[in-house]
């Protein structure tokens, strides 16, 4: 089977990897030019942690992340991993750059809790650093860019 459509099982976690990936009602979509997530795991009630690809010709840095998600609503968390900067402004107050594509095309910001880290790997080593926010679906048709 085609790699986009394996599932895995990882500590009782549905993962799916992949430029289209369907966890639930939940629809992840990389599939279009600069788009850089390959995995999704569902970690927990309304939480997912996303793998991105890393960039091509940077030396397997990773410092941005662009993909599209529909069919959540409510409050979600999204953990987003393989970030390699040391720091960033998302921690001075940035907010996440999104927009819904059932509401034009005007880009806004926003998205809560939102925290930037160094992340652990299951051995307590560091491996890189993590960007993790909420944000709140108005309705489970909308997709967010």
């Amino acid at each position: 089977s085609s790699a986009a459509s394996d599932v895995y099982k990882r500590q009782g976690q549905r993962t799916e990897r992949g430029r289209v990936i369907k966890i639930g009602d939940a629809v992840f979509k990389s599939n279009f030019e600069c788009g850089n997530i390959c995995m999704v795991d569902y970690v927990g009630p309304n939480t997912y942690r996303i793998s991105m690809e890393n960039e091509i010709n940077s030396g397997r840095m990773s410092i941005w992340f662009y993909f599209s998600v529909q069919g959540l609503k409510g409050e979600n968390t999204f953990i987003i991993e393989g970030f390699s900067k040391s720091s960033s402004l998302y921690n001075e107050g940035m907010k996440i750059c999104y927009r819904e594509n059932n509401n034009g095309s005007q880009w806004r910001r926003g998205g809560t809790k939102i925290s930037y880290y160094r992340s652990d790997d299951s051995d307590g080593e560091k491996t890189g650093y993590e960007l993790k926010y909420n944000f709140f679906f108005q309705s489970n048709g909308n997709s967010i860019v």
